[in-house]
């Protein structure tokens, strides 16, 4: 059942299918061609991982876990399968993560397949991430949690106005290297002034 009404909800924009990830579609998803599985998980190529051979597609284990993850934030996030329009082919996701509702603060999120970047489809997603979030599920504050190195992020969120609020020092660790965040937030206040 989908989060938002009985049915789970499908958003449809010029170019792109969103769906929400349920439990009951999660397990669909697995059945799909190893490489639709690796493109919604980003297994195959991360951004910030400087041991692309950990993500390779032979490497179950990576796979497992970050189904497990997933399983893990049910309470917390919400996933949307990103789909071309034209194949139906899973391309990435997007969603909400480290959703406080009674705080009303979201982080916002989305990964794309290589193979699709550079063609503004993050933006179409993240617009209509935006106004489901403020217009629908009553978000207050929206924010987006970068690798200083990822200037594509930066730069789809300074699209939509994002301020940026700071940099958490040593924020996390992968493959063994302390890594920075940079925190980026937008207002439901901003961004209903942007819309007018």
């Amino acid at each position: 059942m989908g989060i938002w009404e009985k049915e789970m909800k499908v958003i449809r924009t010029e170019r792109l299918i969103l769906e929400e990830l349920t439990k009951e579609n999660l397990e669909r998803l697995q059945e799909k061609q190893i490489e639709e599985q690796l493109a919604f998980f980003n297994i195959n190529e991360q951004y910030s991982h400087d041991k692309p051979e950990f993500y390779s597609v032979k490497n179950e284990a990576a796979l497992e876990l970050k189904i497990e993850r997933i399983k893990a934030s049910w309470d917390t996030s919400l996933h949307i399968v990103m789909k071309d329009i034209t194949t139906n082919k899973v391309i990435g996701h997007c969603g909400f993560y480290r959703w406080f509702k009674e705080h009303r603060r979201s982080e916002i999120g989305y990964i794309l397949n290589k193979e699709y970047r550079k063609k503004g489809l993050v933006r179409e997603a993240v617009r209509e991430l935006l106004k489901l979030g403020f217009e629908e599920l009553n978000i207050n504050r929206m924010e987006a949690i970068i690798e200083p190195r990822n200037g594509d992020s930066e730069n789809v969120v300074n699209h939509f106005g994002f301020k940026k609020e700071g940099v958490l020092r040593q924020h996390y660790i992968s493959n063994d290297v302390i890594m920075d965040s940079m925190v980026f937030c937008l207002l439901r206040e901003e961004w209903i002034l942007r819309k007018d």
